[in-house]
């Protein structure tokens, strides 16, 4: 499995993962993002127990028309689409 951090899927920019040591179990977490500040790569709030789990979970992409995560920023908007789609649906049936 690579190390290596594929550039971040909103921006392009490069990536890092910060480890940070937890005050309650003295245990390190690890947080994928985006060094690009305004970026919402940047949040930083999935924190994954090592450092390899980080770096693969970050380098999980997506292909347009998985609905269920596909960011709302990508050129085919899936995932409003599908919402926009499901919602007719209700209305039609």
């Amino acid at each position: 499995m690579s190390t290596e951090l594929l550039p971040c899927p909103f921006c392009g920019g490069e990536a890092s993962v910060q480890g940070v040591k937890t005050c309650l179990t003295a245990k390190y977490e690890y947080y994928p993002r985006c060094r690009i500040e305004n970026c919402p790569g940047n949040n930083g709030w999935i924190s994954f127990g090592t450092n390899t789990e980080a770096v693969a979970a970050w380098n999980r992409r997506f292909a347009c028309g998985d609905w269920e995560f596909c960011c709302n920023t990508c050129d085919h908007k899936c995932a409003i689409a599908a919402a926009m789609a499901a919602e007719g649906s209700k209305e039609n049936g």
